[in-house]
């Protein structure tokens, strides 16, 4: 039995040239309490007012005089007159919302469900050609905290409020 050996602690170890692992003795690690943030750019576009989805985004265009809208929160950022000869897809898109938490660079927005050791932590936003903002937020543990700019008067306005704590999606179904 000298190319098989089951150690004590589960683990299998095929030939004996590869120590045995030893079981680890003592507490196991302090895994850090944490709370969750969900970072978001609402941007939408519409058509002749109607909402067509979040950025980015194809518009179907019918045939005809139409104005194409993009807003970042309830603001209006871009108002396009389209002149289309048959019906047509328009793809529409802003520069991506660049995020960085703590001097942190974590890509682009939305973000949802990042996990944060509790405490302030300083959330900033930049949008090539629109603006930049920040915005301090406070986690706490084990609830989820959602910080939303918004575009208003040219600027960025952030919005911190809590939120429930979506449910897993993986957890077993209880019967």
């Amino acid at each position: 039995m000298r190319n098989l050996v089951m150690a004590a602690t589960g683990f299998i170890v095929v030939g004996c040239s590869a120590p045995v692992p030893q079981r680890v003795v003592g507490p196991l690690p302090v895994v850090p309490r944490h709370g969750y943030l969900d970072v978001e750019v609402p941007r939408t576009v519409s058509l002749d007012g109607v909402v067509q989805g979040q950025l980015p985004t194809t518009v179907d265009v019918p045939a005809g005089h139409h104005e194409l809208e993009v807003k970042i929160g309830v603001q209006s950022l871009i108002r396009k007159p389209i002149d289309a000869d048959t019906p047509t897809q328009v793809p529409v898109s802003l520069p991506m919302a660049t995020l960085t938490i703590d001097h942190r660079a974590y890509g682009g927005a939305p973000l949802m469900g990042l996990a944060f050791e509790p405490g302030e932590h300083l959330v900033e936003i930049d949008v090539d050609g629109v603006g930049r903002a920040q915005h301090t937020v406070t986690i706490v543990e084990g609830k989820l905290t959602g910080v939303t700019f918004d575009w208003y008067n040219g600027r960025f306005v952030a919005t911190a409020a809590p939120r429930p704590i979506p449910p897993n999606p993986y957890a077993p179904v209880k019967q």
